[in-house]
């Protein structure tokens, strides 16, 4: 299971953002957020970028202090406060950039899902996220979307690495 983005319904509005923190927290601040709303202003999009759950999450290989784990059940990357030192590499090493750090301690901030019931999801007005599991038609959309993104880059003059850090990890879930 993992959290999908239909970023034709997404509005912007970043309340995504705004539950994700509160939901940990009990504290609005979205700069501490494990979902985040990346705004194309030329092109007028805005998607929101969360965790894959990748099947080989480059984030745990690359942890120096292996404060970095894959949890067996949900599938979420867990981490362990205590180990990690703050070095940033997971968020270096994530391939679409969903990893954000906690501005005021260093520790990754990465989806967990809500532990199977994800806030984001719920509280989205637009129902541009769900929550489901991936399969073989999740990929051949992507598949299908790469292209027109090629040429929405070129005409707006984007730089191409936004779209092949996509194509990253679209070969590597195959």
């Amino acid at each position: 299971m993992k959290i999908h983005v239909d970023i034709d319904k997404c509005t912007g509005c970043r309340i995504c953002e705004v539950v994700c923190y509160y939901s940990k927290s009990g504290k609005f601040n979205p700069r501490k957020s494990r979902i985040r709303v990346t705004r194309v202003r030329r092109v007028g999009l805005d998607a929101p970028i969360v965790c894959l759950q990748c099947p080989k999450p480059k984030c745990v290989e690359s942890c120096p202090k292996k404060a970095l784990s894959k949890d067996d059940d949900l599938g979420i990357i867990k981490v362990d406060e205590e180990r990690c030192v703050g070095c940033g590499i997971c968020a270096e090493e994530c391939i679409i950039g969903a990893i954000n750090t906690d501005p005021d301690t260093g520790i990754p901030l990465i989806c967990d899902l809500c532990h199977g019931s994800p806030e984001c999801v719920a509280w989205c007005p637009t129902n541009a996220l769900s929550y489901k599991s991936s399969d073989k038609r999740t990929q051949q959309k992507w598949a299908y979307i790469f292209p027109k993104m090629e040429a929405y880059i070129k005409k707006f003059e984007l730089p191409p690495e936004v779209l092949d850090k996509y194509k990253i990890w679209l070969s590597r879930s195959k």
